[in-house]
């Protein structure tokens, strides 16, 4: 599917707002619990279980003991098994969620957990893997939002089953569009409350507080729902086209100047992926799953994977419209783009989006290019306010970014006129 804005900044703003909230435990490399009086108590119930119950014990897997595994992860005192409280690297619950080479090997085998997800476990761990279930206020009264009521609930609850290349059912459930379509059928709130559709999670049905909160979110939000209708703004494609969807990704997050890595200046990587031609050396058309270039976006080997450490992993918006490009045939296709620099350009709607496709891959991660960290709204202000953000994408007294060239003239145009507007972190 062609790389959805909405969905990437609402993806990115979750994993920002979790990782915000736990930064202190994970200042270094060290696995220390320096802070871990400082997080909120993780609860068990209502946190932990759950995502256990549906990344780890399905059928055939850890819901009940077998050759293959010596753990069950159906309950507390069964997942204690597999953990040692205070010391998550001794747990082998949470090293077999973040390495190949545990006593496990990387779980769940076909879908990792999100980094939100590994992040609890971790901490629920560090605080003593306690046995709590917490009951908390649940607020049905304030306006639902997709990035702070919906996706949690989904992360949590639904996308391990439903996610990757063969989801259940053949329901993906992986960013903002997707959900917004089936929400818009009905079938979302139909499968929460069961009745005369088959009811979800499998596992045993959500709060009735979550239930409602996912339902008010459909019937508050329903005028920006994403629909299945292709965009009919001239020039424009429905599916992701090479040229403008998956190049710059590859550009700015695989072919990196002077690192090393797919830019054709080190002998060390077999592939080239500077345009279309080289690309197709790790493609194969119509079949993602036989194409090298997805297969390292995607395996749960962390030697092989790409793009390596320290660089960040691409979004799941950006390996979605790499799969569905190899699905159409990996054609040589720009498709032009919809530039609107007639309504106000917002920093999640409009910059981040830019910002994700085109920079980011070079400037995160532990050696960020020119030392220049482009990873959230605070970094890009900073860049904005002392004119440098504007200044590097005209060519003239600074050096011209991105490095591959220069964005069109109706992006370039779109941040300045953020920036002419006072670079708010507005959506």
């Amino acid at each position: 599917m062609v790389m959805n804005l909405k969905g990437i900044f609402v993806f990115g703003l979750t994993i920002l707002l979790l990782i915000g909230t736990v930064t202190s435990v994970f200042l270094s490399c060290k696995h220390e619990a320096e802070g871990i009086d400082q997080i909120d108590t993780i609860c068990f119930e209502t946190q932990i279980l759950p995502i256990f119950l549906t990344s780890c014990a399905l059928p055939g897997c850890h819901n009940t003991q077998g050759e293959e595994s010596e753990y069950i992860f159906t309950n507390y005192v069964q997942i204690m098994e597999a953990v040692t409280p205070g010391d998550p690297m001794k747990s082998s619950a949470y090293t077999s969620l973040i390495s190949a080479s545990s006593e496990e090997g990387l779980m769940p085998p076909d879908q990792p957990l999100s980094e939100q997800n590994r992040n609890l476990i971790r901490v629920w761990i560090l605080q003593g893997a306690q046995n709590l279930s917490c009951t908390e206020p649940c607020d049905t009264i304030s306006t639902m939002t997709f990035a702070d009521n919906v996706w949690p609930i989904i992360d949590l609850n639904c996308v391990s089953c439903h996610s990757g290349t063969t989801p259940e059912a053949g329901i993906l459930l992986t960013d903002y569009c997707k959900i917004a379509q089936l929400s818009a059928a009905g079938f979302i709130a139909g499968a929460l409350r069961g009745g005369t559709f088959v009811q979800m999670p499998p596992t045993g049905p959500l709060s009735e507080c979550n239930i409602r909160q996912v339902e008010l979110w459909i019937q508050g939000d329903s005028d920006t729902l994403c629909t299945n209708n292709p965009d009919t703004t001239e020039n424009s494609n429905p599916r992701a086209c090479f040229q403008r969807d998956i190049l710059p990704v590859l550009l700015s997050s695989c072919a990196i100047p002077n690192a090393g890595c797919h830019d054709g200046t080190s002998d060390e990587a077999d592939y080239i992926f500077t345009n279309y031609t080289n690309t197709m050396e790790a493609v194969t058309p119509g079949n993602p799953s036989e194409s090298k270039l997805y297969e390292v976006l995607t395996t749960g080997e962390l030697e092989d994977k790409m793009p390596p450490s320290p660089y960040p992993a691409l979004s799941t918006a950006a390996r979605d419209s790499i799969y569905s490009w190899i699905s159409y045939g990996a054609l040589d296709e720009f498709c032009g783009e919809a530039c609107d620099t007639v309504s106000e350009p917002t920093f999640s709607g409009t910059i981040w989006p830019i910002i994700e496709l085109n920079c980011r891959g070079c400037h995160s991660g532990g050696t960020p290019s020119g030392n220049v960290f482009l990873t959230k709204y605070d970094d890009v202000a900073a860049y904005a306010a002392n004119g440098k953000l504007t200044g590097v994408l005209r060519n003239g007294t600074f050096v011209l970014m991105p490095p591959t060239g220069s964005l069109s003239e109706c992006k370039i145009r779109q941040f300045e006129l953020w920036v002419e507007a006072l670079y708010q972190n507005n959506k």
